[in-house]
């Protein structure tokens, strides 16, 4: 083992959680990727692999129903749902979803195991800071290259997670996370498609069967990250070997979720990237009809063009990655959620014929901090123009999400799957509750609802 895996199987093995304000945080980031998890639940990726997988007597349930799975399985499907909407929090140096990973992991197999609410929450922990740690190594460089890291390092943390409940030693931690290496997978080809969404539940499942076969006694690469053929030289990255377990070393002096780009929450169900677009094409467009737009300007870094390059929008899925339908439906709506993305939206004349008018241009000058942002220049057919420039987007931690906005949204997202609105948001205010739940299952049984 070089020192650097070295050093992160020790961190999943015996650090500690990281303290208050990345405990807020973490419960934070579990109910409201719990609310979207339930409402994607209806969506078709899930709905797909629930039809695949084989019920178990005495498994563990699944949300929303009395169908019980192996743990591993309902990782899978919890991970799609939790991806389905595109809706999940995101973090950066990783480029991406934590949670949508995380949450599957730990909470099926914390039931399975009778752990209690705080070692849910330090688990998480564990596989966010995994995440963060990998990220470093990782970087842009590999993201760059086409992988969708949701998957390729989430693997990572869900492996962290589910060794922290299983409470394994710092060697067979370390297997642990040489195996769920072996397993990282996921294509960027795939966004805008329901296997973008599947990433997370593929990711989520090997994770804890990386940690459970660890357990068991299987090794693997204890040099999977930096090593010959390992993770740096065969997915891509930024570092040089050598200056790995430095980075990493630094790292630890902070927990990653209590970063500045730690925990992003999405207000909107597109990509990200283009949410500090909407926020400025709804603050300079609240008054006007899409005709009397002439042309729309968007100013962003290339690297939304590099993720957000549909130019053909034909579903739900592939509208989420057209920056141009995003901010022409933002325009038209003064939003972007579900229903923006819908068929019946997807059909508008009025806004098809606004996204013809929307020029996207990647010229915008950023920093690591802001790399989203966004600068917008209205055109009107009156001869006047009205922009706006929005450095941080709503949900990102410099400008973050409040209560009132944090509810709204999760009470769109289940009004999208269940007909008691008030009952699941209750359940959801309920994963607030886990730091201090003896019994981490009590959450799950009542996610699943009544006879589980």
């Amino acid at each position: 083992m070089s020192a650097v895996e070295d050093l992160i199987a020790s961190v999943v093995a015996t650090a500690p959680p990281g303290g208050a304000p990345a405990e807020r945080s973490a419960v934070a980031a579990l109910s409201d990727t719990l609310a979207v998890g339930l409402a994607g639940l209806a969506e078709p990726a899930p709905a797909a692999v629930r039809s695949v997988l084989e019920r178990t007597v005495g498994g563990v349930p699944a949300w929303q129903g009395a169908d019980r799975y192996a743990v591993a399985d309902v990782a899978l499907l919890h991970g799609t749902a939790s991806h389905a909407l595109d809706w999940d929090d995101y973090m950066h140096p990783m480029h991406g979803h934590c949670s949508a990973v995380l949450l599957p992991a730990v909470w099926g197999l914390a039931e399975h195991l009778h752990r209690s609410g705080p070692d849910a929450v330090e688990a998480y922990l564990v596989g966010y800071q995994v995440d963060y740690l990998v990220s470093l190594v990782l970087s842009h460089g590999h993201y760059a290259r086409g992988w969708h890291a949701t998957s390729t390092i989430g693997v990572l943390g869900a492996a962290a997670a589910a060794a922290r409940l299983l409470r394994l030693d710092a060697g067979a931690s370390a297997a642990a996370l040489g195996i769920a290496a072996s397993s990282a997978s996921g294509l960027q080809a795939s966004f805008g498609t329901p296997t973008k969404a599947l990433h997370a539940g593929l990711a989520a499942r090997a994770g804890v069967l990386a940690a459970q076969l660890a357990a068991a006694g299987m090794t693997a690469s204890r040099s999977w990250l930096v090593g010959r053929h390992g993770m740096l030289q065969a997915y891509g990255g930024d570092t040089a070997p050598d200056d790995a377990v430095d980075i990493v070393r630094d790292a630890l002096e902070v927990h990653g979720i209590t970063t500045p780009m730690g925990l992003v929450q999405k207000p909107y169900t597109s990509c990200g990237c283009s949410h500090a677009a909407v926020d400025a094409i709804v603050a300079v467009t609240g008054d006007l009809r899409p005709d009397d737009v002439e042309r729309i300007e968007v100013h962003v870094d290339p690297a939304v063009t590099r993720t957000m390059r549909e130019t053909v929008v034909s579903d739900s899925f592939d509208s989420r990655y057209s920056p141009s339908w995003v901010v022409a439906v933002g325009a038209a709506d003064g939003a972007a959620g579900p229903a923006q993305f819908s068929p019946a939206s997807l059909a508008r004349p009025e806004v098809l014929a606004l996204r013809e008018r929307v020029d996207v241009v990647a010229d915008l000058d950023t920093e690591e901090h802001d790399r989203f942002a966004a600068r917008v220049v209205v055109h009107l057919r009156d001869g006047g123009q009205r922009s706006s420039e929005v450095r941080h987007a709503s949900g990102h931690p410099a400008n973050p999400l409040g209560d009132a906005e944090r509810e709204h949204k999760q009470r769109q997202a289940l009004a999208l799957a269940l007909t008691d609105v008030d009952a699941a948001l209750g359940v959801v205010r309920a994963a607030w509750t886990a730091p201090d739940l003896a019994d981490a299952g009590a959450l799950l049984r009542e996610a699943a609802g009544p006879g589980s």
